[in-house]
């Protein structure tokens, strides 16, 4: 089953969507994967982050929170920098984003511009030994504001429907949009049937593989003791043990060894050529 990710900012009205639109899928026999239900007591977000930075249908509630939360931030980021990132993203964008307008993305990269000025501010009063895991907050700032336009500008471009049509349809529009595209990129071509019997004898020498062959056809073979075999495997078996006493146990000439392995080339031989 395809996985469904939503990310989404933990307050705001954008919360109250997503808590609508997870009871929604719910009632469709889908569950979502979500932060507060995946990642348990002492789970990493750090790697439920990247999971759905790599998911292949990712929920996105778009409002003023999110685009202001460093999380959520991360989370768009992770799935832009995944490619296919206008298929693989599913929007749901609030009013209160301003994402349409150009002079409130504006806002945004001034906000973003001001947190990295704030933090560098903070961080030189320390040394840097001590800045382990501020500096990396410091680099995604830099991140945030290196992306954001791009992001946005494809977002902005969507046809992303109003949340009151979103919400008058249980977000009918958003779940067909998934479940189309998972039934489309299912793989539904039935597998190719297992070789067996010569067939599987013969992919193994036409691919080189001797050893292979032999051990596909002795197991043929001594199935149903054909041509004797079973004793010869036998041979052969307690020949090429590593362990010695186990060598000793089976009593065995160098001479019995050959002999074996001769017949069942033989067999292996006849085994083929018969039609």
């Amino acid at each position: 089953m395809k996985k469904i990710y939503i990310s989404y900012a933990h307050r705001g009205e954008g919360k109250q969507v997503t808590e609508s639109l997870d009871k929604a899928f719910q009632a469709r026999d889908v569950l979502i994967e979500r932060d507060i239900r995946n990642v348990k007591y002492k789970g990493s977000f750090g790697e439920f982050m990247a999971q759905l930075g790599a998911g292949e249908y990712v929920i996105t509630v778009i409002d003023k929170p999110y685009l202001e939360s460093k999380n959520c931030m991360h989370e768009l980021i992770e799935v832009y920098k995944n490619e296919q990132f206008r298929e693989r993203v599913f929007p749901i964008v609030l009013p209160d984003s301003g994402i349409f307008n150009a002079i409130e993305r504006i806002k945004y990269l001034a906000y973003w511009e001001n947190k990295t000025k704030e933090l560098e501010e903070a961080m030189r009063g320390v040394g840097l030994a001590n800045l382990q895991g501020i500096q990396e907050d410091l680099n995604l700032y830099t991140e945030i504001r290196q992306t954001f336009a791009a992001i946005t500008n494809i977002l902005g471009d969507m046809n992303a429907m109003q949340l009151a049509s979103h919400s008058e349809e249980d977000f009918n529009t958003v779940f067909e949009a998934i479940h189309n595209g998972i039934s489309e990129n299912t793989d539904t071509t039935p597998p190719l049937p297992a070789l067996e019997g010569k067939a599987l004898v013969q992919n193994h020498i036409a691919q080189g593989d001797t050893t292979a062959a032999i051990k596909a056809f002795l197991k043929i073979a001594t199935a149903t003791n054909q041509n004797g075999l079973y004793n010869d495997l036998i041979l052969l078996s307690g020949r090429n043990n590593s362990n010695e006493k186990s060598y000793q146990a089976n009593t065995l000439s160098h001479q019995n060894y050959d002999i074996a392995k001769a017949r069942i080339a033989a067999a292996l031989n006849s085994y083929l050529a018969d039609n």
